[in-house]
């Protein structure tokens, strides 16, 4: 026999009420002797837990995020590239080139992880590396002829792609832009220097 518990209060034996939501509690029933009881209990989780609000939001966010990414995944599949090598084409075209650090900001990823995708960019033939001509010491990258061809089919994809966005009103969308911007920046002060500096995005 199964119950669902999702919804309401669980008393423990030391007096602390949990609440039970989006929780479900599988009931195992055993009849015994023709008595009808409780002998165990499987739960989806560890133990009950208190249900936070932030929680249920933080929850929302990376949900909606993986589902953009899905969503991105798949147009961007049509020209070979991934969302993270769609990341790096926006930095370099937002500057005609980009180091190494710039396009960590932007993606918040570690500097080997963005080295790998640079390498993997490279060796396909859609960007270049040289040395800052002011700085030997700092590499730039920068678009091929070939990574321009991508990017450009890049851009028609995501013109008319469906954008996630476009369920909100104007007033909808400037909101939503300001509360994550505030989340972004709260979530960037308590890293500190483990993402470095935030307004190198």
């Amino acid at each position: 026999m199964y119950d669902t518990l999702a919804g309401r209060q669980i008393h423990r034996p030391d007096g602390v009420v949990l609440y039970a939501e989006f929780l479900t509690i599988h009931l195992q029933v055993d009849i015994i002797e023709g008595i009808k009881g409780v002998s165990k209990q499987t739960m989806e989780y560890s133990e009950a837990y208190k249900w936070d609000p932030n929680d249920a939001a933080s929850l929302l966010l990376m949900r909606s995020r993986r589902a953009i990414y899905k969503e991105l995944e798949k147009a961007y599949f049509k020209i070979g590239i991934s969302p993270e090598q769609a990341g790096v084409f926006d930095q370099i075209a937002t500057r005609g080139k980009a180091t190494i650090s710039d396009i960590t900001h932007r993606l918040l990823r570690e500097p080997h992880t963005i080295l790998g995708l640079i390498n993997r960019m490279e060796a396909n033939g859609l960007i270049f590396k040289e040395k800052d001509p002011d700085n030997h010491s700092m590499i730039t990258i920068s678009l091929t002829e070939k990574g321009y061809d991508v990017y450009w089919q890049m851009l028609e994809i995501r013109n008319n792609m469906v954008k996630p966005t476009s369920v909100l009103a104007d007033d909808e969308r400037e909101q939503l832009e300001k509360l994550l911007q505030k989340i972004l920046d709260a979530s960037l002060d308590r890293l500190g220097k483990y993402i470095g500096n935030k307004d190198a995005q």
